[in-house]
């Protein structure tokens, strides 16, 4: 029989998982609801921006740069809201972006990539990649998430292959340029291949 020193922590898990599983629900409804249908208004507006007038394209390009920074800002709070867990490794966290794209990658890790970053370095890591999630979810699908801990460093590799593009749709470079303004200001070095059928993204951490 438990003790009376007991009941209060079990209490408390018991509570604590309750309002994991509340975050889990909201973080589903806004990824899977509220997200995807913003995308999809987007995608419908950049097929409308390519038969419209010139200074109605340019606003309507505005409202998509508009979209882009709402779905932004969604994305980041669903992955706050599903990493706010007594489980704080980054195999979890990294884990738990990789779901935020609508058809999760496969994802490995190899080396020991828990306690090889210090707590800031992996912060700052984790708000690269949910940056890359919404960036890259727009006109790539990932298929593959590697991390790689050896020899003292540290690299994130997504591959990707590209999404059919409406006519008149911003240019990638748009997307690589935000990419390496992002990891530039966190410390990281990054990698963008661009290949005929897939493209490779890396973050390198030394």
């Amino acid at each position: 029989m438990a003790s009376a020193d007991d009941r209060p922590a079990h209490a408390d898990d018991a509570a604590d998982r309750a309002v994991q599983q509340d975050r889990d629900r909201l973080a589903d409804e806004l990824r899977d609801e509220v997200v995807q249908r913003i995308f999809a208004v987007g995608l419908s507006l950049e097929g409308a921006a390519a038969v419209a007038d010139p200074a109605v394209r340019d606003r309507i390009a505005q409202g998509i740069t508009d979209l882009d920074q709402v779905i932004r800002v969604i994305r980041n709070a669903v992955f706050g809201l599903q990493t706010r867990s007594r489980d704080h490794r980054l195999r979890t966290r990294i884990m738990h972006l990789s779901e935020q794209f609508p058809v999760a990658p496969d994802v490995s890790f190899r080396g020991p990539v828990d306690g090889a970053l210090n707590p800031s370095v992996a912060a700052r890591l984790l708000e690269v990649l949910a940056e890359a999630v919404t960036v890259i979810g727009e006109r790539w699908a990932p298929f593959e998430i590697t991390v790689d801990v050896h020899d003292g460093g540290f690299v994130t590799v997504i591959r990707a292959v590209p999404l059919p593009v409406p006519e008149g749709a911003s240019s990638p470079d748009q997307h690589y340029a935000g990419l390496r303004a992002s990891a530039t200001q966190a410390g990281f070095r990054i990698e963008i291949e661009p290949h005929p059928d897939s493209t490779r993204f890396a973050w390198h951490i030394s």
